[in-house]
Parts: structure tokens; C-alpha cells; sequence
């Protein structure tokens, strides 16, 4: 009870945080959702995919895409180390296809190893998992040092949404599209 109270307070200056992850939160904003999910899933949040709590969240966007006509588009944030690695991205590559193949649009961005301060370098994307309802407001997922999502906030503050609905386009208008499945072979000879 206290914590649904400090909730209900927290939601009255737009934003509440919860100790954990949320993923009835998630689902219950999918499902609310009208026009758009925009979402970055970064290294942290991968291995979520394999998971039993997985299959309801894609199974609302599924739905919120064939009964609503929600677009969602996901971008995935790897490391560099994760790219050049042949096992990941085989499976990384999987995963993409079968998000591709539900009608979810998918796009990924590799991370650059921080760069020595003596080198002037553009800033670093931050992997942040977010994602975005309508362009109205978001859930973050702040990891701990282990890379497990231990604190789900959700902020409705227009400024704030404004400045993660900006960081997710200009992210996503860089981001490298997935190459097509390849084409199931016929095995005819001719």
C-alpha cells in the first residue's frame, strides 16, 4: 500500500520511479497506446528476449500494431565487441528478423569504446533502454553495475519526453537497418 501511495504522489509532479523492473507497467502502456512505441533496447536489456516475460510484451505490441495501426520501430544499442563477435551476432541477427517479421521496424547502432579524454571526440551515445508511448510519455529502465534493470521510471513531463522523442529520431536516423532474412532456398536443380 505504501508504495502504490508514493506512486500516486510521485505521478502528481508527472514522473514515479519503482524499485524494480516493470513489466505490467509496460504492457499496460502498449496496450493504451494509439499512434507510436518507439523503443532503444541496448546490451542490458537483450537478454530479456529469452525470457518468459518477453512473450506477453511482443504479443501487446502485435496486437496494438493489427487492432490500432500502432507503428513501433526498435532500435537495439550493441557494443563493439558484440558486433565482432560472430555467436552474437548470428543471434542478435535472429532476434532482429523475428521482431522484423511481427511488423516491428528494426534498426541497431553499435557503441564506440570510450575514447581517452586527450582526444576530442563527440559525445558518446549513452545506452539507455526507453521507450516512448505516443510521443506522450516514457518508461526508463536504469541498470545497476551488475547490467540488470533494477529502477523503472515513468515521466510524463512534456519537456523531458520532448528531449527522449529528439534523442530517439536522431539516433534511429543513424542507425544501420537490418539486412533482410535471406530467401528460403527452393531446392530445385535445374
Amino acid at each position: 500500500m505504501e508504495s502504490l501511495a508514493s506512486v500516486v504522489t510521485d505521478l502528481t509532479a508527472m514522473t514515479a520511479h519503482w524499485p524494480r523492473d516493470n513489466n505490467e507497467w509496460l504492457i499496460r502502456l502498449t496496450e493504451c497506446a494509439r499512434r507510436t512505441i518507439d523503443a532503444t533496447s541496448s546490451s542490458v536489456d537483450q537478454p530479456f528476449w529469452n525470457t518468459d516475460s518477453a512473450g506477453p510484451y511482443l504479443d501487446a505490441q502485435v496486437e496494438a500494431m493489427r487492432t490500432r495501426g500502432v507503428t513501433i520501430r526498435r532500435l537495439f544499442m550493441i557494443k563493439e565487441d558484440e558486433r565482432d563477435n560472430p555467436d552474437f551476432m548470428s543471434r542478435f541477427t535472429q532476434l532482429c528478423w523475428d521482431q522484423h517479421d511481427v511488423g516491428i521496424s528494426v534498426r541497431f547502432r553499435v557503441l564506440s569504446l570510450p575514447v581517452p579524454p586527450e582526444r576530442p571526440h563527440p559525445r558518446p551515445v549513452v545506452a539507455r533502454d526507453v521507450v516512448i508511448f505516443d510521443s506522450e510519455l516514457y518508461l526508463e529502465f536504469d541498470p545497476d553495475r551488475q547490467e540488470g534493470n533494477v529502477q523503472t521510471r515513468l515521466d510524463a513531463d512534456g519537456r523531458r519526453v520532448d528531449g527522449q522523442v529528439r534523442t530517439f529520431n536522431a539516433l534511429w536516423a543513424t542507425a544501420t537497418e537490418v539486412t533482410p532474412r535471406p530467401a528460403p532456398s527452393t531446392g530445385a536443380s535445374e
